[in-house]
């Protein structure tokens, strides 16, 4: 029998014993998202009202979260739901989105847009425009005229077919009536992330259904995003904000170059007129998270950062 040279067993030996180097990553990636997770939890815990935050990774399906599975009022942010129905009815052939119809009185609603300045059946809009207004603009009453023409059940009904328990539209836009009786719009962190990572992956009836809904919410650019804020002007952005009393809500897809990501920031029982610090600093933290990730090579250095 053949034996190894001495040399040659001493480093065939220490081959054997060392741990792979691919091996350690995924410990490394841990112990990052572990503390990434961790000051997520403190930035929550330090809020003036309660934040809820939930981020899916794309590539990998794993999450960063923080009251996660907690109900919020969604003030605009439903908006993307109602934009959802819409692609979808018009992809079945139940809608012909090119169809035009009457600005009405009825229809009206204060707040946003531009909608509640039109005379009383003088103009009519296509439907796709609506939801293009609803989105940019964030028309309530585009808004409403599309919870009219669609119904809130047919909604509710997409909603819960995509496995949805907590998201839900249950009144038309500044209807205060409904929202003292308790029907509210809401959604969950959890629940709202999930609907992004559908639309981004193109999940969502199917790759052009999602896309054209992702179309429409990268052509909103509001100051008041704080995603937006938190993401470099290269890397696309598709996101809807809301905002009443108390309440600031974001949903957003962010296609980053190597780590796309779904993110879902909910903040109730605030105070003042801005976006809260709690918000902005955690966007801040997963986007440098998902940044990281993104360019990290396989022993722990960088490549190159998006362009800004």
């Amino acid at each position: 029998m053949n034996r190894l040279p001495a040399q040659a067993f001493r480093l065939l030996l220490a081959a054997l014993l060392l741990p792979p180097a691919a091996a350690a990553q995924p410990d490394d990636w841990a112990r990052i998202r572990a503390g990434t997770e961790a000051r997520l939890n403190a930035i929550a815990a330090e809020a003036e009202g309660v934040l809820g935050v939930c981020a899916v990774d794309v590539v990998s399906g794993e999450r960063i979260a923080v009251n996660a599975d907690a109900v919020f009022p969604q003030a605009s942010a439903i908006k993307v739901a109602v934009l959802m129905e819409l692609q979808r009815q018009g992809k079945e052939g139940r809608l012909d989105l090119a169809q035009s119809i009457p600005v009405t009185a009825a229809a009206k609603a204060g707040g946003s847009g531009v909608l509640q300045g039109f005379s009383d059946g003088g103009s009519t809009l296509a439907l796709q425009d609506l939801g293009v207004l609803m989105i940019v603009a964030s028309d309530n009453t585009a808004t409403n005229m599309l919870i009219d023409r669609l119904g809130m059940k047919a909604v509710n009904d997409m909603l819960a077919g995509l496995g949805l328990k907590r998201t839900r539209l249950q009144r038309r836009m500044m209807d205060q009536q409904a929202s003292l009786r308790g029907d509210e719009n809401i959604a969950t962190p959890a629940e709202a992330a999930r609907i992004m990572e559908l639309l981004g992956k193109g999940e969502f009836v199917d790759r052009t259904v999602s896309a054209r809904v992702l179309e429409v919410l990268r052509l909103g650019k509001t100051a008041t995003s704080v995603v937006r804020g938190a993401v470099p002007g290269a890397v696309p952005v598709a996101n809807k904000e809301g905002e009443i009393a108390g309440v600031w809500t974001e949903w957003a897809f962010v296609d980053l170059p190597g780590r796309p990501y779904a993110l879902a920031m909910m903040h109730k029982l605030g105070t003042g007129d801005a976006p809260p610090a709690a918000m902005r600093g955690a966007a801040e933290l997963i986007h440098g998270y998902f940044s990281r990730l993104a360019r990290a090579t396989k022993y722990g250095t960088y490549g190159p950062a998006p362009a800004k």
